[in-house]
């Protein structure tokens, strides 16, 4: 555990300190609220940097832009690309 030196006159500090009057179960409680809520935050940052590199290994999407006439094909053009992308969506178009 890191020990820091904290300015007394803080009003921070002053709020983070423990109850003058607390006594040791009340002490061992807090203990046990504060351990509890570090690994729920470790687990938050342990999610958050999971995302975070299933998101760069994902890589980022291709953006496509169709030009063209009305009734040329389009709408027909990025069905089939979709389709031929996921192979769940050829197997449930075809169900």
């Amino acid at each position: 555990m890191v020990t820091l030196a904290l300015d007394p006159l803080d009003p921070l500090t002053r709020a983070l300190l423990p109850p003058k009057d607390e006594s040791p179960a009340d002490r061992w409680a807090r203990e046990q609220r504060e351990a509890s809520a570090r690994l729920i935050s470790e687990q938050i940052d342990a999610q958050l940097k999971a995302d975070r590199l299933a998101l760069k290994k994902k890589g980022k999407p291709i953006k496509v832009l169709l030009l063209g006439q009305s009734e040329s094909g389009k709408s027909t053009t990025v069905k089939s690309a979709y389709i031929h992308s996921i192979p769940s969506a050829a197997r449930s178009r075809h169900s």
